[in-house]
C-alpha cells in the first residue's frame, strides 16, 4: 500500500481517522485511546475534542488540506451560578405561595365566623382543599430544589474533574513539547550521522536511498541486519525463495568464497552480533543508541563491497 508523505486525517461521526506512513506509526501511539484498523489501514481515535488537540499538538502543520476536520461540539452544560440562581428564585416563589395562601386563610376564616350552617360548612371544605393544594405545592418545590442542589453538586463535581483533565492536559502539553525540543535536537544529530555515513561510502549514490529508510533508533540494527542478508544473498547468486541460511551462514559462505574482505566480513559480523544483542534483549537499554550508530557505520563502511 502507497502512503502519502504527509499524515492525513478524516473522520466518521464518532471516530478520527488517520492515515501515516508506517515509519512515524510510533508518532500515532502517543496519542492516548489509538487503535490500529487493519481493514482501513490506518489509526483510529474517538472523536473528541481532547484526541483533536493532541492530534493537532503532534502532527500540526504535516497534515494535509483534506485533515481539517473538527471534533463534534457538546452541549455545554448549566452553570453552577445559573443553578443557584434558580434554586433561589423557586424557594422565593414558594415563600411567596405560602404568603398568599396564608393570607387567603385568614380571609375565609373571618369571613366563616359570620356565617352558619352549610356556609361555614363548605369554607371548611374550601380550607382542606386549599391547605391539601398547599402540600402538593410545597412537595412538588421541594422536590424541585431537591433536584436542582443534586444538579448544582454534579455541576460542582464535573467542574472540578475539568479543571483535573485541564491540568493533566497543560502537564502533557509541557511534556509534548519537551519531547519536540528533544525531537529537533535529535533530528540534527541524525542528519550529522548520516552525512558521515554517506561520506564513509564515498558519497556512494545507491546508499543515500538506504539512508533515508534507516532511522536512528533501538530498530536500526534489526533493519541493518535485514538489509545485510539481502545484499549477501544476491552477491552470493541465492533465489529469493531461498531462506534456509541465517546471516552467520551467509557471511560464512562469503568468507569461504572469499567475495568480501577480511575487513568487511569484520564488519558484516559486528553488525550480526549487535542485531542479535537488540533482538535478545540482552543489552543495557541505555547502550541501544550507541550500537544503533554502530551497525549505521559498519554498514556504511561494508557498503562499497556489496553488489550494486
Amino acid at each position: 500500500m502507497l502512503y502519502s508523505n504527509k499524515p492525513t486525517l478524516t473522520a466518521t461521526e464518532t471516530e478520527f481517522l488517520l492515515f501515516i506512513h508506517p515509519n512515524i506509526k510510533e508518532r500515532a501511539k502517543v496519542i492516548r485511546g489509538y487503535r490500529w484498523d487493519p481493514e482501513r489501514r490506518c489509526w483510529v481515535y474517538p472523536r473528541s475534542k481532547a484526541v483533536w488537540d493532541a492530534l493537532v499538538a503532534e502532527f500540526g502543520e504535516e497534515l494535509g488540506t483534506a485533515s481539517r476536520v473538527r471534533p463534534v461540539p457538546s452541549e455545554p452544560a448549566p452553570s453552577l451560578e445559573a443553578l443557584q440562581q434558580r434554586i433561589t428564585e423557586l424557594e422565593g416563589e414558594n415563600a411567596g405561595l405560602r404568603e398568599a395562601l396564608n393570607a387567603s386563610v385568614d380571609i375565609i376564616i373571618d369571613e366563616d365566623l359570620d356565617r352558619a350552617g352549610t356556609e361555614q360548612a363548605e369554607l371548611m371544605r374550601q380550607l382542606d382543599e386549599a391547605r391539601s393544594q398547599l402540600v402538593s405545592i410545597r412537595a412538588l418545590t421541594e422536590a424541585q430544589i431537591a433536584d436542582l442542589r443534586r444538579e448544582a453538586r454534579g455541576a460542582a463535581a464535573r467542574r472540578e474533574a475539568t479543571e483535573k483533565e485541564l491540568a493533566a492536559a497543560r502537564e502533557a502539553l509541557a511534556g509534548l513539547q519537551a519531547q519536540l525540543v528533544a525531537r529537533s535536537r535529535d533530528t540534527d544529530l541524525q542528519a550529522q550521522l548520516k552525512q558521515m555515513a554517506l561520506e564513509a561510502t564515498g558519497n556512494d549514490s545507491t546508499f543515500a536511498p538506504v539512508l533515508d529508510m534507516l532511522d536512528i533508533s533501538n530498530h536500526l540494527p534489526l533493519k541493518v541486519g535485514r538489509l545485510l542478508e539481502d545484499q549477501l544473498r544476491m552477491l552470493l547468486g541465492l533465489p529469493e525463495s531461498d531462506r534456509t541460511a541465517d546471516l552467520y551462514d551467509l557471511i560464512q559462505q562469503a568468507a569461504d568464497y572469499e567475495l568480501l574482505p577480511r575487513d568487511a566480513i569484520d564488519m558484516a559480523h559486528l553488525i550480526r552480533r549487535q542485531r542479535n544483542t537488540i533482538a535478545h534483549a540482552e543489552a543495557y537499554e541505555k547502550t541501544y543508541q550507541a550500537r544503533s550508530v554502530l551497525c549505521l557505520f559498519a554498514i556504511a563502511l561494508l557498503w562499497p563491497e556489496l553488489p550494486e
